[in-house]
């Protein structure tokens, strides 16, 4: 089991240079260097850089906002659960976007299907299908609703929000995020 102190603190300065300078631009000496370890303590935690790479992206980007707020956080109300992930999904892509948008111009990383994203979206998938499960059995989503297209649907609109806000702005030049997203819910609820 590794040092958890030594291990969280190289997370934490490698998500940090990931985000400063992308991907390609980090080395693992650079990595060590701001950790105050050696080279050889990075690879004995993590492997290699894309490992690296992968566990920052995951354990302090993603999944601790989410597994926190679908264990403590849901309120069983519909659109306010909806309205509060969509939130979250938001907040979360928006303070990672120089990361995330990094990562979709690296072809080392999206070809990865071990890459966060695709790792996110389908552990978020996986919630959100349970999520709607128990909303369906409390007879507030349509037996007949295909959760899976239901929730693919909820994701897609989400990361294209992210994507339009970032690669093209004019998009949403006229109407905000948050309207978008509460449009877009009530929509969903209403069918």
């Amino acid at each position: 089991m590794p040092n958890k102190d030594t291990y969280e603190v190289i997370l934490e300065v490698a998500i940090n240079l990931f985000s400063k300078k992308g991907y390609n631009s980090v080395t693992i000496k650079e990595i060590a260097n701001e950790a105050q370890v050696s080279e050889m303590t990075v690879f004995r935690h993590f492997n290699n850089k894309l490992n690296l790479f992968n566990k920052s992206f995951a354990e302090y980007v993603y999944i601790p906002k989410f597994k926190e707020f679908f264990e403590n956080d849901l309120t069983y109300n519909l659109k306010d659960d909806l309205l509060k992930i969509s939130q979250l999904y938001q907040e979360t892509m928006e303070n990672n976007k120089k990361i995330i948008l990094m990562e979709l111009k690296n072809d080392e990383l999206i070809t990865n299907p071990q890459s966060p994203l695709d790792t996110f979206p389908l552990k978020l998938k996986e919630k959100l299908v349970n999520y709607f499960l128990t909303m369906q059995k409390k007879g507030l989503i349509k037996q007949e609703r295909d959760l899976e297209a239901l929730t693919i649907n909820f994701l897609s609109t989400n990361f294209g929000l992210f994507f339009n806000i970032n690669c093209l702005p004019e998009m949403l030049k006229e109407v905000s995020l948050e309207d978008c997203i509460k449009d877009y819910i009530d929509s969903l609820i209403e069918s």
